[in-house]
Parts: C-alpha cells; structure tokens; sequence
C-alpha cells in the first residue's frame, strides 16, 4: 500500500470525527517521511490504517463519534476464561499439574505416528479390529510372549 493510499484509507476512518481536519493537516508529509525513513511497508509499521486513525484521533484527545466495537476472538474468550476459572482451587490445581503431563503427551504422539507408519505399511489396522483378534491380545497380555503352554 503506498502512503497515498494509506492515507486515504486513514480519511475515510475518520471521515465522522468532528476535528478530522485538524488531524489531517500534515498526514501525508508525515506518511511520506515514515515511509522515506525505511523499506517496511506502513501497515507493517503503523498497522492497518483504521488502527492507525483511532491512534491519531486518541492522540488528539478525541475519538470518532461511531466506534465500532471489536469482538474478542477466541485466544482472548479462553484468555478470560481461564482468568475466571483461576479463582477455583481445582481449577489452579489441574492448571498447575497439566504442564507435569507434556513428557506423556510427546511420547502419545510420537507413539501415534509410529503406529499410522506401521499400518500403512502392513495391513492397514492399527488396534485389533475383530473379537478374535482382541482375544489373542489379551492372551498374550496374561501370558508372556515365549512361555510355552504347558510351563508354569
């Protein structure tokens, strides 16, 4: 975006406030100096340029007579909520276990992966998928591989 355009974009963000002449006065000098001093492009370094009017308005004292209102995404809605969940002693308690659990958590996935590697090399199944084959799982699980039968 050139600081032409930029500045267009930044009237028309203020195009209800009732100084914008007076907050407008030198902006394209202003733009062109910023942009003069390095190769980032404005948005990169002021914001977006409806970010950059409320900025400028605020600075002056004043904000634009219609504001519309940001709704939160959901990073800041499970930000708040987890604030308010901290007030709860189970809560700041599993909160504070959880971090304890990333050790199992790295082994469960790397298991996962292995495990979609083997059947996609082999047959295709990952777990036992008839009661015949659960049967034998769990044989083996009571009887230790290599054991013969009638050893005790």
């Amino acid at each position: 975006m050139t600081p032409e355009e930029y500045a267009q974009a930044v009237r028309d963000a203020l195009a209800d406030h009732p100084e914008r002449e007076e907050l407008l006065d030198d902006l394209d000098d202003h733009l062109a100096e910023i942009a003069a001093e390095s190769g980032l492009p404005l948005e990169e370094r002021l914001g977006p340029p409806g970010a950059y009017a409320e900025e400028l308005a605020a600075a002056y004292g004043e904000r634009p007579e219609r504001r519309r209102r940001v709704r939160p995404g959901p990073r800041e809605r499970a930000r708040s909520a987890h604030a308010l969940l901290m007030r709860y002693t189970p809560y700041r308690g599993l909160a504070g276990f959880l971090p304890e659990l990333r050790p199992g958590w790295w082994v469960l996935r790397g298991y996962v992966l292995a495990m979609i590697l083997v059947s996609m090399a082999g047959d295709g199944r990952i777990a036992p998928a008839t009661a015949a084959d659960w049967a034998v799982a769990v044989a083996r699980l009571r009887r230790p591989v290599g054991r013969p039968v009638g050893h005790r």
